[in-house]
């Protein structure tokens, strides 16, 4: 596991060639809550590891009713 230290602010890059990159930006630190922003291509599934635990599922899409797409990010 890669660990990484970010601010807020601050975002990292995953990339694979011949992809488009995701990008992971900390949107705002509260104590314990780190609230993240996700920037990724509509193909890509996204979940919060519980729902996937729970469902067995592959992901959600961006668009599920559980997921939040803010459009001003």
């Amino acid at each position: 596991m890669l660990i990484l230290t970010r601010r807020e602010g601050e975002s990292i890059m995953l990339t694979r060639e011949g992809l488009e990159p995701i990008e992971v930006k900390v949107l705002r630190v509260d104590g314990a809550q780190v609230k993240l922003g996700i920037d990724a291509p509509e193909t890509v599934n996204i979940a919060r590891h519980e729902l996937l635990s729970k469902s067995g599922e592959n992901g959600l899409a961006l668009n599920h009713p559980q997921c939040y797409k803010d459009p001003n990010y």
